[in-house]
């Protein structure tokens, strides 16, 4: 059955994940959810806010770009876009760089208005990136790929009008249609408001399996941490990790150090040593 994103399940959510929310008159967060689909949606189309998971197949818009904003009425909305979180085929396999293509880190970034090839657009604030990059090709977050941090211009644009990213992303987060198309103009119209009172929009990407068990469940729920997420769920991670007698310094900064340290105690603990820090692992680090 499909997961209705509410507002209030939006903001809640956030707060689960332990980042920042604006919510006052007037402000918008994004919050780009990978693997899901918004029922009745099209890449020229916005659709409803009941979300479902797909197969996250690479090449395709399959992600959901959700604007959660309060309006004029200060009522909180959400409208859920077709979108993606990831680069495309084209440039998984054609990288721009020989370590691999670019993709965004799980967690919370902020962004401020600018310019992609001349249209208009969210760019890094201070142009600066939190990224890993896919040393093999699989679109998937290996222990052995690493976390970047720099200026790689991953922004925030239009996509392509047909359901398949095509040359559109190279790391980018695109909402698709178009510039000129529906979805494009909606979430230019939310910036136009929220920067007349904040010029950064935080724009938060996770795993959306997590959102639809956190409907689920509630706050009982943990969720899935990989590397180069940098927050407070880590640090708790880490301090578990501390506690089975790893060295390892509690920063809340997911790098290679605190993969070394998970991969030793998957191992030891009997689990599937793959770097991610899911149900089974919580479960062993909390006995």
């Amino acid at each position: 059955m499909p997961t209705p994103l509410t507002f209030d399940l939006a903001v809640e959510f956030l707060s689960f994940l332990r980042v920042d929310v604006d919510n006052e008159m007037g402000d918008l967060n994004l919050l780009c959810l990978q693997g899901l689909s918004p029922t009745g949606a099209s890449p020229v189309a916005i659709g409803s806010n009941e979300l479902s998971q797909n197969d996250n197949a690479l090449g395709q818009y399959n992600d959901v770009v959700a604007l959660v904003y309060r309006d004029d009425s200060n009522e909180g909305q959400v409208a859920s876009l077709v979108g993606t979180t990831d680069p495309g085929r084209f440039y998984t396999d054609n990288p721009l760089n020989s370590l691999g293509a670019a993709h965004l880190t799980f967690g919370q970034h902020l962004y401020v208005e600018g310019k992609h090839r001349g249209k208009r657009a969210l760019r890094a604030l201070n142009e600066t990136n939190r990224i890993w990059r896919d040393r093999d090709g699989d679109a998937e977050l290996d222990p052995t790929d690493a976390v970047f941090i720099g200026s790689y211009g991953i922004n925030i644009h239009a996509g392509g009008k047909s359901s398949y990213i095509g040359r559109w992303s190279a790391g980018c987060i695109n909402i698709a249609g178009g510039f000129d198309g529906a979805p494009y103009q909606r979430f230019l119209e939310l910036v136009d408001t929220h920067v007349q009172s904040r010029p950064v929009v935080r724009v938060t990407a996770w795993r959306g399996r997590d959102l639809l068990q956190f409907a689920d469940k509630g706050w009982e729920h943990r969720p899935t941490l990989v590397m180069g997420i940098k927050n407070q769920w880590v640090a708790e991670m880490q301090r578990h990790l501390r506690a089975k007698g790893h060295a390892l310094r509690v920063d809340g900064d997911w790098r290679e150090r605190t993969t070394a340290s998970l991969l030793e105690f998957q191992t030891e603990a009997g689990l599937t040593a793959d770097g991610w820090c899911g149900p089974k692992t919580w479960q062993a680090l909390l006995n």
